[in-house]
């Protein structure tokens, strides 16, 4: 329980920070980032509207990224469905605090694998 909360703890510090200081575009290519780890598929459903409102952000600036991202291959999305094809890309076009997000999640994995050997 220490882990999972010393780890919250980080990445709401490291949320507010990128949602202060990154640009629009890495905040979403973290969400989804994120999103695409906790769903453990590459697959969910997600209007650009329900992304726009999580943000706080214009739904246009979100349509934008997202056309972006979909030009480049990253990611497809259609009627509320998005799909990450390319994780390591779209976390190029995330900010330094998703890598740490990341790294304080990492004993979730340990945990994962000491369950399984069980």
């Amino acid at each position: 329980m220490e882990c999972y909360v010393q780890a919250f703890i980080a990445q709401l510090m490291e949320t507010v920070l990128n949602a202060r200081l990154d640009q629009t575009q890495a905040q979403i290519a973290d969400w989804l980032s994120l999103a695409h780890v906790r769903m453990a598929g590459a697959s969910f459903g997600l209007t650009q509207g329900s992304l726009a409102e999580a943000l706080g952000v214009r739904r246009i600036t979100v349509t934008a990224t997202l056309s972006m991202l979909k030009r480049e291959g990253i990611v497809t999305y259609s009627r509320g469905f998005m799909t990450i094809k390319d994780p390591a890309q779209l976390a190029r076009f995330g900010s330094e605090g998703h890598l740490r997000i990341m790294e304080a999640f990492v004993w979730q994995d340990e945990l994962v694998k000491m369950m399984k050997t069980s």
